[in-house]
């Protein structure tokens, strides 16, 4: 997995425990959150090598580092975890997800099954064009 690299310059931890060790350069392009976060000093008594709580899953954690990261993208198979990363996307404003998570929204193997349910999330979430 490309987020155990111990070359990293940060280590971010999941509320179920996970550490990811990864570089801020790509939290910072792939997130407005995490680059606003970085670009504020951080106290001078604190200590790099602690990680960093993100307040998510490991398993939500995971799927969008691959959004962000120059890495093959996940394929989902269920509209529950494309729903709900949806929200972990928006929340970290990780556009690159949102953008293909909304792609996977309308998939005609969801569209079939769920119609309404994904008629409801869409406007629920703002999402006029979808």
């Amino acid at each position: 997995t490309p987020f155990r690299n111990p070359k990293a310059d940060l280590v971010v931890k999941s509320s179920d425990g996970v550490e990811f060790r990864v570089f801020k350069t790509f939290l910072s392009e792939g997130s407005v959150v995490f680059a606003n976060m970085f670009d504020h000093p951080q106290p001078s008594n604190s200590d790099p090598s602690e990680p960093v709580p993100w307040p998510e899953p490991a398993a939500v954690i995971d799927r969008l580092l691959q959004y962000i990261y120059p890495v093959i993208k996940p394929i989902l198979i269920s509209l529950d975890e494309v729903m709900c990363l949806i929200r972990a996307a928006e929340k970290w404003q990780i556009e690159v997800a949102t953008s293909m998570l909304k792609q996977d929204l309308i998939a005609t193997r969801f569209l079939l099954v769920s119609p309404l349910r994904i008629y409801s999330f869409a406007c629920e979430m703002g999402y006029e064009a979808e």
